[in-house]
C-alpha cells in the first residue's frame, strides 16, 4: 500500500444563504479540513473516504472596495496569509488560496451572499484489488488456426503482430492466443498481465466479468491533530461534510475531481 497527499481548495459564493450585512462588507467563511481516503487502483475514480476532521472554522469580514484596491493588495494579502497560518494552512499553499479569495470577492454579485473558502488536506491510500476472472471468458486460440490477415494484426499491448515469435522469452508460448468475449485477440501472456492491472479490454473498454473482487479491510487512522485556534462564531449555520461534496452552483470539489487532480499530478 502506498500513500499520496493532495491539497485542494475551492472558493465560491454561497447562493443558498443570505446575511444581513452592510452592502460594503463581504463575509468570508474559511474551513480547513483534513481527510483520508482509499483509492482503489483498478478504477481511477473509485475513492472511498473514511474520516474528515475540521482543523479550523473561521470567519473574516472585509470591506469593499478597500479590499480590492490595487494599492492595498499587498497589505490585505499579508493579513490573509497571517489568518491562514493561524488556521494551519501550509505557507506554500497559501498564495493560490488568497488569489481565489480576491477573485471571489471581486466577482461577488450579491453583497448578502457569503463567500465560502473550503480547504482540504487529503491523504489517499492506494490499495490493489484482488480480482478472479470467470474462466469461460478466455477462449484459447492457436495462431495456426487463424487466417493470414488476422495473424498479422497487432497485439495492442506489446505492439507486436500476433504471429511474432522473435525475442520471446524461453518458456512463453506465443503460439497461444486469448480471445475475450468482446472478440478481441491478444497474446496470452500479454492479456493476463494486463488484467492484473485493469479489468477492461485495452481496445474497446469491455469489462471482463469477475467471480469476486475482494477488497482488503482498510483501517486507516486519522492523525491526531489538535485545534490551535479558537473558532469564530459563524454568521450562518455550521458547514457539514455532505455539503462540502454536494453544494452549490459555484461548484465544489467532488471525488471525481480529486482523482483527476491525482492523475494530473502524475503526468
Amino acid at each position: 500500500m502506498s500513500t499520496e497527499n493532495l491539497f485542494v481548495s475551492n472558493v465560491f459564493q454561497r447562493r443558498d444563504v443570505s446575511l444581513d450585512f452592510p452592502s460594503n462588507k463581504r463575509v468570508i467563511r474559511i474551513v480547513n479540513t483534513k481527510m483520508t481516503g482509499t483509492c482503489w487502483d483498478s478504477s481511477s475514480t473509485d475513492v472511498t473516504y473514511h474520516d474528515i476532521l475540521t482543523l479550523a472554522d473561521h470567519e473574516v469580514i472585509v470591506s469593499v472596495p478597500d479590499f480590492l484596491l490595487v494599492s492595498k493588495r499587498q497589505e490585505h494579502t499579508t493579513k490573509m496569509a497571517e489568518i491562514l497560518t493561524k488556521l494551519r494552512v501550509p505557507e506554500f499553499e497559501q498564495p493560490p488560496i488568497i488569489d481565489k479569495i480576491f477573485m471571489a470577492v471581486e466577482l461577488a454579485d450579491n453583497p448578502h451572499w457569503p463567500i465560502a473558502c473550503l480547504i482540504m488536506d487529503i491523504t489517499l491510500f492506494h490499495q490493489k484489488i484482488s480480482m478472479t476472472y470467470q474462466l469461460d471468458c478466455f477462449e484459447k486460440v492457436r495462431i495456426d488456426s487463424l487466417e493470414g490477415t488476422v495473424r498479422h494484426k497487432q497485439c495492442v499491448i506489446c505492439k507486436e503482430s500476433l504471429d511474432h515469435f522473435e525475442g520471446v522469452e524461453e518458456g512463453i508460448d506465443r503460439g497461444q492466443l486469448i480471445r475475450l468475449p468482446c472478440s478481441h485477440i491478444f497474446h496470452q501472456d500479454c492479456i493476463f498481465q494486463w488484467l492484473t492491472m485493469s479489468q477492461l479490454c485495452p481496445l474497446c473498454r469491455y469489462s471482463v466479468p469477475v467471480v469476486e473482487q475482494a477488497r482488503p479491510v482498510v483501517e486507516q487512522v486519522m492523525p491526531v491533530v489538535e485545534q490551535t485556534t479558537e473558532p469564530s462564531k459563524p454568521s450562518w449555520r455550521q458547514l457539514h461534510w455532505p455539503m462540502l461534496v454536494t453544494a452549490t452552483a459555484g461548484g465544489i470539489l467532488t471525488a471525481m475531481l480529486v482523482c483527476k487532480l491525482l492523475k494530473q499530478s502524475r503526468v
